[in-house]
Order: structure tokens, then sequence, then C-alpha cells
């Protein structure tokens, strides 16, 4: 009987042989590809996220550096978990407890901001949306995070031929994020909504279980609970540790200083977010790579003259698109070589979870460092040339040796530098800071020079520090920082106009002739749309009840009559204080000194307002050049109309010299069912009384546009075609390469 049974079942089992075989042949295909969709999930739900929690904290770009410290922070979570689960259990044991951890991360899907966490304190923000973060999305990232080290730790048990040495798979990693995060603005962002994007990740995630659990079983038929992991002969020294926390900690801390840079000038935007982060991913990749697309001495001469480049063009400024590229440009130079010194001192695969560990800690400490605490610390945004000059300390590690052909760079470098603050001296008023940056960068080429003379890498690099923090202040009555960005009040070189400076643009500037000082000007001077709309709305005697969405300097506040009732709303403390400080602006103080100035996000203030309450609603919200995308959707223009009364109306200020934004809002008003109307104005020559600028005037009824629409210059919008923003839908590439291609001046800056 047992003979006849063990014959008919033998050509199962060798049928079920012959399967495991082919399927066996497949297991680096199966781990490639479940690392690819980790990495992709990973990646892809960072902007995505971000995105959501955006019209919560209204929209800075420091949203998106808090994000990455979080992801980073998640990152290092899961990396933890993974180095515990490989080293303390035995493999069917870890298979098991991963299959909890990840049924337990999906109670928390699809993703969505938790409804605990709906108005942002006055202070604290940053903890405030790391807790959103964690509570919202922490669990599911964390157990995808986990993949990585998990997999190439299982992989070591397989007995492939390349078991011993897995970094490959890291390489399918890295591909994956990279592929998720170009995807991410360019397609998933363009198509789908955030509903349907997270209901997509939802899906990726349980397809990612089902892989993890293959892998693992695969593992097993493989014998690789039979394999004892080979280890270092000797453990990682702590200065060992240290190299890998350092070197890892550099990359992180550029990107987040980079991205800042970059993105607070334009938009805060998963576009514009993504761009750095994929560099940063790409030259990861590279530095991970076994033949090295860069050798290390080539590296060794590029860092520093990007790093000089970068310095020179962060001092003297000019245009947006060239000084992105310089910045991408460092950026990319230095994660590279950090990250090529990390990948030289990588162990053997029985540390890799360990080497995982620290490199990620790293990046938590090189994030928050940056995110976190910079702010705190400096009053400016040294942060940037602080890591730029902290990431010339990899060139040694880079370099053994430096040749003469690289002092000839270096020179190079040196004569760069030099042009650099000639360039200054003739065009720029703080000509003391950029001639000391001229004798800074001069130091930094032969420090670089003497290769592995650490003490006068020092000196240059706090040589660079000093002049950062100084170049800010130079004839700057009043330097500042928030959560929120860089405020400056900075008087004019001939003394008569003083400025109010957030970011690199200036909202708002009021005379130093006291018989002028209480006329509007800049953006709200009597030629210009908002000056020429107070003017009329105010001759025909419509506002009584006045709404001004964005502070600034409060130059608005001089268009109030006697009888009208005014109120402000600003999301920034530090903008409140300076504006109301008679010492530096007096608009406030002078034109509308009861009129209460609301600290708060604009959108959730306006809510709280009843309906039917204002005649007149300024949007005017900036963060430096940046209009906050979620004040110029369909909801933002559909509340806008229900807080005016019959005849009221909307003005909505779209400036912005990098994106053409008139399209986009102009949409989303007649979307919500308004009337448009739209009125460009450029100053034939430089006036400071009456800068250039862009606004839309919505209302309910053509009626209440009437007055306007009698003056030649405001004339009905026509939008061009396309995809309305929502609060779930936005997409930044439109007007940025609207703007980018537009044969049309953008508008003056001052």
């Amino acid at each position: 009987m047992q003979a006849t049974a063990a014959a008919l079942l033998a050509p199962i089992r060798a049928s079920l042989g012959v399967g495991l075989q082919h399927a066996l042949k497949r297991l680096p295909w199966a781990f490639t590809g479940t690392m690819f969709l980790s990495a992709a999930l990973v990646f892809s739900v960072q902007p995505m996220f971000a995105k959501m929690v955006l019209p919560r904290v209204g929209g800075g770009a420091a949203v998106w550096t808090v994000a990455l410290v979080f992801f980073q922070a998640a990152l290092l979570a899961g990396y933890v978990y993974a180095h515990l689960l490989t080293t303390r259990f035995t493999f069917r044991t870890q298979i098991a407890i991963h299959a909890g951890v990840l049924v337990l991360a999906s109670f928390f899907l699809p993703i969505a901001a938790s409804p605990l966490f709906t108005d942002p304190p006055a202070s604290g923000q940053a903890l405030w949306l790391l807790a959103l973060f964690a509570v919202s999305v922490g669990a599911p990232f964390a157990a995808a995070s986990a993949t990585a080290p998990l997999l190439q730790a299982w992989y070591s048990r397989t007995g492939q031929a390349d078991a011993t040495d897995p970094y490959h798979l890291y390489g399918a990693s890295n591909a994956g994020s990279l592929l998720a995060l170009l995807a991410f603005p360019i397609l998933i962002e363009p198509m789908l909504g955030t509903q349907a994007q997270s209901l997509s990740w939802a899906i990726g995630f349980c397809a990612l279980g089902f892989a993890l659990m293959a892998c693992g079983s695969l593992t097993l038929a493989a014998g690789g609970e039979k394999v004892v992991v080979a280890h270092d002969a000797t453990r990682a020294s702590w200065r060992q540790r240290l190299l890998w926390l350092g070197m890892s900690a550099m990359p992180s801390a550029l990107l987040v200083a980079a991205t800042t840079h970059i993105t607070t000038d334009v938009a805060s935007a998963p576009l514009l977010w993504v761009i750095p982060l994929a560099l940063y991913l790409a030259a990861f990749i590279a530095a991970f790579s076994k033949q090295a697309p860069l050798s290390p001495r080539i590296a060794a001469l590029i860092l520093p003259a990007a790093v000089v480049l970068a310095l020179v063009s962060s001092w003297v400024g000019g245009d947006w698109r060239l000084q992105a590229l310089i910045t991408l440009s460092a950026l990319g130079m230095g994660v590279y070589v950090g990250c090529r010194a990390l990948y030289d001192s990588r162990p053997l695969n029985g540390g890799l979870t360990e080497f995982y560990l620290w490199m990620s800690l790293g990046g938590v400490v090189g994030g928050a460092s940056t995110a976190l605490l910079a702010p705190v610390v400096f009053d400016t945004t040294l942060e940037w040339q602080l890591t730029l000059a902290l990431c010339l300390f990899a060139v040694p590690l880079a370099a053994a040796k430096l040749t003469r052909p690289m002092l000839i760079v270096f020179g190079v470098c040196l004569a760069l530098a030099v042009l650099g603050t000639i360039g200054a001296l003739a065009f720029g008023p703080a000509w003391i800071g950029n001639a000391t940056s001229a004798a800074v960068l001069a130091c930094i080429c032969p420090a670089i020079a003497a290769g592995r003379s650490r003490k006068l890498l020092a000196v240059a690099c706090a040589g660079v520090a000093f002049v950062a923090a100084s170049l800010p202040h130079v004839s700057a009555p009043f330097v500042g920082r928030s959560f929120y960005g860089v405020v400056r009040v900075v008087d004019s070189p001939d003394g008569k106009w003083r400025m109010f400076a957030h970011g690199t643009t200036n909202h708002g500037v009021q005379s130093r002739r006291p018989e002028t000082a209480l006329v509007p000007a800049g953006y709200y001077g009597p030629l210009t749309p908002i000056g020429s709309a107070f003017r009329v709305l105010n001759g025909a005697d419509r506002l009584h009840e006045v709404a001004v969405l964005g502070l600034g300097a409060g130059a608005m506040a001089c268009h109030a009559r006697a009888g009208q009732s005014w109120m402000f709303v600003e999301i920034d403390p530090l903008v409140v204080r300076v504006a109301e400080d008679p010492r530096y602006f007096t608009f406030l103080s002078r034109c509308t000194p009861n009129a209460p100035v609301i600290v708060g996000d604009a959108r959730l203030e306006m809510q709280r307002q009843p309906a039917g309450k204002f005649d007149l609603i300024v949007a005017d919200a900036f963060s430096s050049d940046a209009v906050p995308t979620h004040l110029i959707t369909e909801e933002a223009m559909a509340l806008y109309l229900s807080r005016l009364t019959s005849n009221g109306v909307a003005l909505i200020h779209v400036s912005n010299r990098n994106l053409a934004l008139a399209d986009v809002a102009a949409r989303a008003a007649e979307a919500a069912g308004a009337t448009v109307l739209h009125r460009s104005y450029m100053p034939q020559g430089f006036d400071m009384a009456n800068v250039g600028s862009e606004v839309l005037a919505i209302a309910n009824t053509p009626e209440a546009l009437a007055p306007l629409a009698a003056e030649a210059e405001w004339r009905p919008a026509h939008p061009k075609p396309g995809r309305v923003w929502t609060d779930g839908y936005s997409n930044i590439l439109e007007p940025l390469l609207g703007r980018l291609f537009s044969r049309h001046r953008a508008p003056q800056h001052i």
C-alpha cells in the first residue's frame, strides 16, 4: 500500500521539484523586482503625502524640508527594525514577524492626513508637522522602508553566486526610487488626484506584502534557513562608524539646504521638491555602482569648483534658472563625493544592516540639523553656504593624492571667485561683504590643495560661514527667520526707500520722506492694478468691510478710508511683528491702528468668517516669490466668493517671475462660478513707487465688476484651456513652462 502511494506521489513530487527549480532560477529577478517595487512606494509617497498636508500649514517651502526629515527618521526606524530582525531571530521567525508588521501597517491605508491635526499652532509648526506625518503615514512607510536591508540580508542566504555581495540589489532600489520620483510630477500628479494616488499606493503596498512573502518562501526553499551568514572578521570600529555617520549626514544636509534654496523662491510643489531629491538619488546610484562613472580624482577636481560657483552665485544673485543649475551641480557633486566615500568603506555582507543603520542615522542627523536646527540657530538661510563648505571635507577622502593639474583647477576656481566679486562690486551695494568673500574664497583653494590638512580646511570652512552670515546683515536694520522664511528690512542705496523682503522678494516698500511716507507704493501704488482697484472702488463708495490675506509691510492699509472696517490675515508671526513696529514701517500704526491682524492660514481663517461679509477680499499671500497653491484652487476661489457681499470683489495677486499663474487662477475662478477680469501692469522703466504686477478681479456677478470693467486696463480674462487646479490636483509644470517660454516679460520685481 505504501509502495503504491509512493509510486502515485512520485510524479507529483517530481513536477513540484521541477517547478521549484525553475522558481529558484528566477530568484534574483524576484528579489530585484520586489526591491524595485518597495523603493517606488517609499519615494512616491513622500511628495504625495507632503502635498496632501500643504493646505493645513500655508503651503510654505518648509513643509517639504520637514517632510524630508520625517521620512529620513522613518527610514531609520525601518532600518533599525530590519537590523534587529535579521540579527536576533531565526529566518522563519523573521518571515512571520514581518508578515505581522505588514498586516498591522495596512490598517493605516489608504493614506490620508489625520483629522486629529487641523489647525497648526502659532509656534512649533515643525514638531506639529512631524506628529501629523507620524500618525498619518509613519507605520506603512516604516514597514515598506525596511524592505531594502531586509531583502539584502535574505538574499545572502539564497546560495546564489552573488549572494556574498548583495549591494547590486541596492541599485535596483535606487532605480525604483528615481523612477518613482520622476514619474510623480510628470505622470502621477498631472493624471491622478490625491484620492486616486492614495488608493493606488495602498494597492501597491498590498502587492509588496505578497512579493516579500514570496521572496521569503523561495529563500526557505533554497535552504536559506540553514545558511549562516558570514560576518566581518573584525567588528566595525567607532571611527569607521563615525565616518559612515558623517559621510551620510553631509549629503542629506546638502539636499535639504539646496531644496530650501530653490523652492523658497519658486513654489512649494512636488515638481520642485523631487528635482533635487532625484539628483540626490542619481548621484547615490552612481556612487554605489561597482564601476564608478566618475573617478574620485576627477570628482575631487570638480567639487571645489562647483562649491565656489555656488557660493558666488548665492552671494551675488542673478537669473534664477542659472542659480538653480549651479545649485543642482554643487548638490550632485557633493552627494557623489560623500556617497562614494561611503561605498569605499562598506563592510562585507554580514555587516550590511549595521552599515545601512549608521548611514540612515547620518541622513537623519544631516537632515534634522538643516531643516529643524538651522532655522532656530540662524536668522538667515546660512545652512546652504555652511553645507557647501562642509562638503569640502570629503575631498581628501575622494582623492588620496592631489596633483599639479588639480592645483591649476583650484586656480581657475579662485579666478571665478574674483570675477564674481568684481561683478558684485559693480552691481551690488554690499561691496564690503563681497570683497571679504573674495579673500575667503582665495583661502579655500590652497586649503583644498593641501589635501589632508584638516586644519586648513576647518579655517576655510569657518571663513565661508562667517562671510555667509555677515552678508545679509550689511545695511539691514532687521534680519529674522521663522518657520516660513527669512524676513529682512533693507534700505535702498540712495536712502529714499525702506523695503520689506521675504526670502529673495520684496513685499513692501515705504518712502523715507515724511510727505510721501503714507502713500502706498510698490505693488500697491496708484498706477498698479491693486492701487487702481482701491481708487475705483473707494470712489464708488463700495468698500465697508475689507479683508487682506497676506500682510507684508502693511502698505495696503493706507488705502483705507474713514468708516471702513479692515482685517488682516498673516500666517507668519515674524511678519506681523515687523509690520506693526513703527521703527521699521508706519503703514499699520498710522493708517489702520485699530484693524485686527489675525495670525493664521488665509483659507482656514476665511472659513471662520460669516458668509457674505466682505465688500473686498485681497488675496496677496506670498512666501518669497511663491504663491501657495492652495490659495488659487477652485475650492479657494469658491471660498472667496462665498464670503463676498452681492456686490463684493476679490483681488487675486498672481505676480510671479517664475510661474505664469494668471491662467491657472482664472480657470479655477471660472470653475467656481466667478466672473473674472485681468490686469497686468508693466512700467516703462524702473519705478519704486509703482512696481509691475499682475492681478485678477473676481466676483459673483458681472455687475459687481462693472466699476473696474469701465476702465480699459481691466479686461475679461480668457484663460487657455486646461485642467482646473483643485485641492486634490495641481500641475506646477504648466505654469513653470508657461513662464519659461512666454514671449511676455514677467512682472517687475523690486
